[in-house]
């Protein structure tokens, strides 16, 4: 006689249960250690060359800059004497650059590893050639507080130093002050000037005077 009770399931056909993955735990022991943030000490030990660096250039680089002006000054009444009509052919040779009205060396004069310091005479019996700058300031614009932004124009007068007889001229424009300038100027009232235009100005003196 047949058996019609359903089938049951038989053992083998249970399902299994899953075994969890096993979770790995590390030995604290062999985990990374923090990186640790540099000492204030070693970063001072490592700055403070540097600074001092910095400050022995800055003190010598003044010292220099005195000694030229007092040297330029002792000669000062004839360099900035006119020239005799010319023109003469310039001597190849180093070039003192004299601001006229200040009566001293001009900031363009300078022989601390600035735009032509190869060409720049330390002292006046070094100078083959004179340069006698003038410079006229056109305002052209006013900042938010109140200083004035201004464009320099830059009138080069060149001299044989040994006849003191003009060799060229030439007027080179500086360029345009910035659009904005920081409120907080530090009280002054100096007008705001734009890019100085020391490189044009180095090749001309280049080619006349280079030899």
């Amino acid at each position: 006689m047949a058996d019609n009770k359903p089938a049951g399931r038989g053992f083998a056909d249970e399902p299994r249960p899953r075994k969890g993955k096993a979770v790995q735990r590390g030995d604290p022991a062999d985990a990374p250690p923090p990186k640790k943030k540099p000492s204030p000490l070693w970063l001072l030990a490592v700055a403070a060359p540097l600074i001092g660096v910095a400050v022995f250039m800055a003190v010598r680089q003044s010292h220099n800059r005195s000694a030229e002006q007092e040297a330029f000054a002792v000669e000062m009444d004839k360099l900035v004497a006119p020239p005799a009509a010319g023109p003469v052919k310039a001597v190849p040779g180093k070039v003192a650059i004299i601001d006229v009205d200040k009566r001293e060396l001009h900031y363009l004069h300078d022989r601390n590893g600035g735009e032509g310091a190869d060409m720049q005479a330390a002292t006046p019996r070094e100078a083959a050639t004179i340069v006698q700058v003038r410079v006229t300031n056109k305002e052209v614009c006013e900042y938010l507080n109140g200083r004035k932004g201004v464009k320099q124009t830059f009138h080069l007068t060149v001299i044989d130093k040994a006849t003191w007889t003009k060799i060229d001229e030439r007027s080179f424009e500086g360029g345009d002050p910035p659009d904005v300038i920081p409120l907080q100027g530090g009280g002054t009232k100096e007008p705001v000037t734009g890019p100085l235009p020391a490189k044009e100005i180095y090749v001309y003196l280049r080619g006349l005077c280079g030899g």
